[in-house]
């Protein structure tokens, strides 16, 4: 999402950007938003006594235009973090790992569809418990994927991804349920409101990156 929106989605990614550029790694930014606009921005993240500071340096609508610059500035990222699966659409995501060489890609879920669309009827506690009807979660997953207003394309980032960030231990539960053992394998719980500078020091965190990465 573009930073100037006031969410929880873009306090993740501000906090994880300042961090990351303190622990000495090169930060690039893409953001888009097409509800708002169905412009590419291309920031470049810096942090100025302590403080986050950004530069947008390409705004385009062809996605193209935005990879030949990455390119341009040789910029193959080890790890693409997504936080939002607007970038889905279109075979934009495939497009992205197929140009920049194909890196892990994190995905973090701040809003699990399916698990929403499955409380529309029931209980978590239901789900949770494995008391649920198989069918029932069937159909979640057919209705989240053709209701969605935002975009059909969390289901198809969910089998993409190389690992997934839960936002809570209940959503890491929910993934495992709906989808199956398989993608639980891949999850890991980040509270949106963890300070992030424990990935600095913390061994289990950098042992996973390194995993992710040379997988």
């Amino acid at each position: 999402l573009p930073l100037s929106i006031s969410a929880g989605v873009t306090s993740v990614q501000k906090d994880l950007a300042r961090v990351l550029v303190l622990a000495g790694h090169e930060v690039l930014m893409l953001n888009y938003f097409p509800v708002a606009s169905k412009d590419f921005n291309l920031v470049l993240c810096r942090v100025e006594e302590d403080e986050l500071k950004t530069e947008v340096i390409v705004v385009h609508r062809d996605l193209d235009v935005i990879l030949r610059s990455m390119q341009e500035l040789k910029f193959y990222p080890d790890v693409i973090h997504a936080h939002t699966h607007t970038i889905q659409s279109r075979g934009m995501l495939d497009m992205i790992l197929t140009e920049l060489e194909n890196p892990p890609l994190v995905y973090t879920i701040h809003d699990l569809l399916p698990y929403r669309q499955i409380l529309v009827d029931y209980g978590p506690e239901e789900l949770l418990s494995g008391r649920l009807n198989p069918e029932a979660i069937s159909r979640a997953l057919e209705l989240s994927y053709y209701t969605s207003k935002r975009n059909p394309g969390q289901i198809e980032m969910i089998k993409k991804a190389d690992a997934i960030i839960n936002i809570s231990e209940g959503h890491q539960k929910a993934m495992g349920r709906i989808f199956g053992r398989e993608v639980a394998k891949k999850t890991n719980v980040i509270k949106n409101t963890t300070p992030l500078w424990f990935v600095l020091d913390y061994p289990e965190v950098l042992g996973k990156a390194r995993m992710i990465r040379d997988d």
